[in-house]
């Protein structure tokens, strides 16, 4: 849902539904991955509202993620850290 939102301009409903999914991921799933996506769309969502810091924290978090797990996401969320 959270990308639906991201699509459509709608950033605030598309953090909220990116952040139910890390809750999901974070307390109820062990999914790793699916941790690392979530953290990442946060980090998306936060920065197209404004809250670069936060995004930032998010991506960073979903980063560490992504290179223990040798996931190919991790150069891009290197280049949204870069950029």
């Amino acid at each position: 849902r959270g990308l639906i939102y991201q699509a459509q301009d709608e950033f605030q409903q598309a953090f909220t539904a990116f952040d139910r999914s890390r809750d999901l991921f974070e307390a109820k799933v062990d999914d790793r991955l699916g941790l690392a996506k979530a953290l990442s769309g946060c980090g998306l969502a936060l920065a197209a509202t404004g809250d670069r810091a936060e995004a930032i924290r998010m991506w960073r978090a979903a980063l560490a993620l992504f290179n223990e797990l040798g996931a190919p996401e991790s150069s891009e969320i290197q280049q949204l850290l870069a950029g």
